[in-house]
């Protein structure tokens, strides 16, 4: 029977007892760190002993704080029966955790400086008591040219406290509580350093940390730097894609800059802002829209860490469905009748058709002049057969008929001639020439009516569909 487990300055008190009515013996059994003693017991029917256990807390020597966990092995020599008795015991150092023991800085930019900050927590049951301390650097020219070489071979004269830095150097933290560490690296030019820290704790580990940083120049390429959209709808948006590549070992920032448009919502960017690591592209896309059927020409800035801006420009040209007629436009009296007549059957569609004089002929067409209906003037109706040529004009009739005639009517008839039958004759003739002469003209006439009519409604019709595009783009501007 167990009794009782107590602390004496890292022995354990354990009381045994007899309770059975025979006499008992069994023997005891731990592994390091535990000792027992003693470990073989001989005990009386209701006999009682104690027995101490020991725990080393340094049998590791490394100052970590631990729990430490095994078993008693209790055995007896008349019995197959084993029994166990479980130790345990908690190893209390001034200790610190650490979020991590190497710290790369990477590749930073020359003449500059970063910093990394360490959590530090203080996970025991006692204050803890620090300090840093360097133990070795190294350093190695880089890269960049001669005179950058020259300089890393300078440096590699530097204390460790010149290139890195740690601040706190000195510090106290209490139980449960957490801090910073703030670990810095001073870019020389062309340097490659590495160097190891101690952390020392007073009674407690000392922790080892691995520092390492390099120098170099940002090197970049943003392409391209034009872009020609051509001729676009002003009401649609095109897609363009700009490439930032980052041919060197430092990474940089980048940010788009749309300040210089002419109107915001012409071009759009995404992402407005990112970061391009070493030997890495970043793609920004540009959404590009008139908005106005004009021809643009606008700016697009792209900041690189801290050089001046890189200018890219964009072209767009916006347009919209338009349909242009090419007709020949012929000022003459069948046209200004035509026009006249169009306008009077548009008037319901058509509020605000050009007067008939205002109307200018295209000076691409040659004006060719026709014989038009109105050229012929014909009398009350058509001539009959055998009717007398005064049912055509001699206006219009041609002169050498006219002046036949004239003679022919004027001349003195002989006697026994016969001429007042050769008058009759002559005089039919002449109607029946002059009747086929009126038909042909208004034939023609009426076709050539015809298509100017067609023309001057086609021409209305256009001017129509110009006035409400003006007023289209009147509102947009």
């Amino acid at each position: 029977d167990w009794y009782l487990c107590t602390n004496i300055d890292s022995i354990a008190v354990l009381s045994c007892r007899n309770v059975s009515k025979l006499p008992l013996q069994f023997t005891l059994k731990a592994m390091s760190p535990f000792t027992i003693e003693p470990t073989m017991i001989a005990l009386q029917p209701g006999e009682q002993t104690i027995v101490s256990v020991g725990f080393d807390p340094d049998y590791q020597h490394n100052s970590v704080s631990q729990t430490v966990k095994q078993r008693c092995l209790v055995s007896y020599p008349d019995n197959p029966q084993k029994e166990y008795i479980d130790l345990m015991g908690i190893i209390e150092f001034p200790n610190l955790l650490f979020e991590s023991t190497v710290v790369d800085f990477g590749c930073v930019l020359m003449d500059s400086m970063r910093r990394v900050g360490i959590n530090v927590s203080n996970p025991g049951r006692v204050p803890v008591e620090y300090s840093w301390r360097w133990i070795k650097q190294q350093g190695t020219p880089g890269d960049e040219g001669s005179q950058d070489k020259k300089a890393g071979s300078s440096s590699l004269q530097r204390a460790p406290e010149q290139i890195f830095d740690i601040l706190p150097i000195h510090g106290i933290l209490e139980p449960g509580r957490q801090e910073t560490v703030e670990v810095s690296f001073y870019a020389y030019p062309g340097i490659k350093a590495s160097a190891q820290a101690n952390c020392c704790v007073v009674d407690g580990p000392i922790y080892e940390f691995q520092l390492l940083g390099e120098s170099n120049s940002i090197k970049y390429e943003v392409m391209p730097q034009f872009f020609d959209c051509g001729l676009q709808p002003y009401d649609k948006a095109v897609e363009r894609e700009l490439c930032i590549t980052n041919s060197g070992k430092v990474a940089f920032d980048f940010a788009a800059d749309l300040s210089r448009l002419s109107r915001p919502e012409i071009i759009g960017a995404q992402p407005m802002t990112g970061k391009v690591a070493a030997g890495d592209k970043a793609h920004i896309k540009l959404k590009v829209k008139a908005g106005i059927p004009a021809r643009l020409r606008e700016l697009v800035l792209v900041g690189i860490a801290h050089f001046d801006p890189v200018e890219v420009q964009v072209l767009i040209e916006g347009t919209y469905p338009i349909l242009a007629f090419n007709l020949p436009r012929v000022k003459d009296d069948a046209f200004l009748a035509a026009v006249e007549q169009a306008q009077i059957s548009a008037a319901d569609g058509a509020q605000d058709i050009p007067a008939a004089g205002t109307l200018e002929p295209t000076a691409m067409f040659g004006a060719s002049r026709t014989m038009s209906s109105s050229s012929l003037q014909t009398t009350n109706g058509p001539a009959r057969p055998g009717s007398p040529s005064k049912s055509v004009t001699y206006a219009n009739m041609p002169k050498t008929s006219t002046e036949n005639l004239a003679a022919t009517g004027t001349g003195a008839a002989r006697p026994g001639s016969g001429s007042k039958s050769q008058i009759t004759a002559m005089s039919g003739a002449l109607a029946a020439k002059s009747r086929a002469s009126v038909a042909v003209g208004a034939s023609m006439g009426a076709a050539q009516t015809k298509d100017r009519l067609a023309q001057v409604r086609l021409y209305c019709l256009n001017l129509e569909v110009l006035k409400e595009i003006s007023a289209l783009q009147a509102v947009m501007v």
